[in-house]
């Protein structure tokens, strides 16, 4: 939808993303009969980006946490190998005395 708005009118679609004075700059140059092309190529190049952007957020977001449940998860092993050595370490029987 945004690639099609950014052919249509492209100083639209900086503002939906968020950058206003990209979108002002954009619309001074749609102004004049040539500028129209670069703009709506500028246009199309801003969006794929930030497309690009958002996927990536999204990827490093599932990252961090990925990451916070492995730690969690090492973090019970760990507690688990520790309790099972104290068990097996107090459960050694010394040698009967004459």
């Amino acid at each position: 939808m945004r690639y099609v708005l950014a052919v249509l009118l492209p100083p639209v679609v900086f503002f939906t993303i968020g950058k206003p004075i990209q979108g002002i700059a954009n619309l001074i140059l749609m102004v004049t009969i040539l500028g129209w092309p670069i703009a709506a190529i500028w246009a199309l190049v801003v969006v794929a980006q930030w497309k690009s952007e958002q996927g990536q957020k999204k990827v490093v977001e599932e990252l961090r946490r990925n990451t916070a449940a492995l730690e969690a998860q090492n973090a019970a092993i760990a507690a688990q190998a520790a309790a099972g050595q104290d068990r097996s370490a107090g459960s050694g029987r010394s040698a009967p005395t004459a």
